[in-house]
């Protein structure tokens, strides 16, 4: 079913001569290639008696927030030390 898709894919990419639509469907064949690959990855793995490692991140937004806000805290950090610092260099 995948591989009809990025034929169907691939036929449109030759018909159109808009670069931004072959920029938009080559996207998508890359896309369903990668689901197809990783799908025989995770059916090697089943059949070899290892557990699947794929995981899907949901909450990559949630995430980047938070490591936005550690970077932040490590800035503030850094600049509290620096003034410390630089207070002791003054006495």
């Amino acid at each position: 079913m995948l591989h009809n898709r990025i034929l169907k894919k691939e036929d449109q990419v030759h018909k159109t001569k808009n670069v931004a639509e072959n920029d938009r469907l080559c996207i998508e064949i890359n896309t369903l290639h990668w689901v197809i690959a990783q799908q025989s990855l995770s059916i090697r793995r089943l059949l070899t008696g290892q557990h699947s490692k794929l995981s899907y991140d949901t909450n990559f937004a949630g995430r980047w927030k938070e490591e936005r806000r550690q970077e932040e805290e490590k800035t503030d950090s850094r600049s509290k030390e620096e003034r410390k610092k630089e207070g002791r260099q003054l006495s």
